[in-house]
């Protein structure tokens, strides 16, 4: 099951592979963005505030591209992308930056239980004792 708020584009991006998602038999959903806490639990977890602070801590700016692979690739992709993207260069290279570090970030934002469970109970899908 995957659920989709916000605007048409996500329904959209949904609808240019329905066929991925019907062979893989994944129902789509889309419903209102004020209910997305509701049925999405993790839109609950408190992992934006960690997720702040390790972003002004983590970055790949000074690694050369040729020792950090994940910064490699997107700089591949943007490339590849070039004709279809209007993106100035020093906001490519901040996204790639950021898109590089992203797994890190997450992960450390992640770690502690609280930060994770702490969505799940606030909209009732598990209790307090039980998980």
């Amino acid at each position: 099951m995957s659920y989709c708020d916000g605007n048409d584009s996500q329904l959209k991006s949904i609808l240019a592979i329905i066929n991925h998602y019907s062979e893989n038999d994944i129902i789509a959903n889309k419903h209102n963005a004020s209910i997305s806490l509701v049925e999405q639990m993790c839109d609950g977890t408190k992992r934006f505030p960690p997720m702040e602070k390790y972003c002004k801590t983590h970055t790949v700016k000074n690694i050369p591209t040729s020792k950090c692979p994940i910064k490699m690739h997107l700089e591949k992709a943007f490339t590849n992308l070039s004709s279809k993207l209007c993106i100035k260069i020093p906001k490519k290279n901040s996204l790639i930056d950021f898109l590089s570090v992203l797994p890190t970030i997450l992960t450390c934002a992640m770690i502690h239980e609280n930060n994770i469970i702490h969505g799940f109970i606030s909209n009732g899908f598990l209790d307090d004792k039980s998980h």
